[in-house]
């Protein structure tokens, strides 16, 4: 036995009619079957020429809508999590180790720069015209800790490369003195995160480490022209230390 469903716009529950009954009535008796159905149902409107095809192509359409709008509702619901969950897990990221003093021992210089080691390095501190090799990751307190700028970004010929600094005094001007300052602290293989104060941070966007995309110049002088906290907090890995290496002309090898 055959059955058409038809949906009443009050309720999304189906009912049935017999299919027999309306092939049985032909023109008026079937349209005052159907006027019959419509009634006690919500007046649920059927084609009577073609009752099971329109029936069908009806129930089709509405789901294929019901199903594309519920798609699009989805997709944006997910979005617009996506979006706050980035913003959100960046900001925590900031405060969670900011001042956590109970899983790491914090430290603050007079200058009010504040850090932590993550991971303590081993080995000699930074001398003279040493070569140092770091990775960093600077992110803008003041931006509910976005990130600024990272040497991962950095690439050549597709590769991230870290970056290298000869650790003298001429090179210690060009750079943000509350990066130098935790910097010249650290140990080879060491990871440390500092929180850098407005007086020790970036004053422009020429400082090193330099932002070097137009968007994270745009981030930094977005801060740096308004009223906004400019607190800088740093990670800094301190991959390795290239001693400097002053060559004998006689003998050609190292003299430190």
């Amino acid at each position: 036995m055959e059955f058409i469903t038809v949906f009443s716009p009050r309720s999304v529950a189906p009912f049935h009619t017999n299919l027999s009954l309306i092939k049985s009535y032909r023109n008026k008796n079937c349209l005052q079957l159907l006027k019959k159905v419509c009634t006690k149902q919500s007046h649920a409107l059927v084609s009577c020429k073609s009752c099971l095809r329109q029936s069908r192509r009806t129930f089709l359409r509405s789901i294929l809508r019901i199903s594309t709008l519920s798609y699009l509702l989805q997709l944006l619901r997910l979005r617009n999590c996506q979006k706050h969950i980035s913003i959100d897990e960046a900001s925590a990221a900031v405060r969670q180790l900011q001042f956590d003093k109970e899983k790491h021992q914090t430290i603050r210089t007079p200058s009010g720069l504040q850090y932590f080691d993550i991971k303590c390095g081993e080995g000699p501190l930074p001398k003279a015209n040493d070569l140092l090799v770091v990775r960093y990751t600077s992110r803008l307190q003041g931006l509910n800790g976005w990130k600024l700028e990272s040497s991962e970004d950095h690439e050549i010929d597709g590769f991230s490369e870290p970056l290298s600094i000869l650790y003298n005094e001429d090179t210690k001007k060009l750079f943000v003195p509350g990066f130098w300052e935790a910097l010249s602290t650290m140990r080879p293989g060491g990871k440390r995160r500092a929180i850098v104060p407005p007086n020790i941070a970036y004053h422009s966007i020429d400082e090193e480490p330099r932002p070097i995309s137009w968007d994270a110049r745009r981030r930094l002088l977005s801060v740096l022209n308004t009223n906004r906290d400019k607190t800088i907090v740093f990670d800094i890995e301190l991959q390795k230390i290239l001693p400097y290496c002053r060559r004998d002309k006689k003998t050609e090898s190292c003299q430190n």
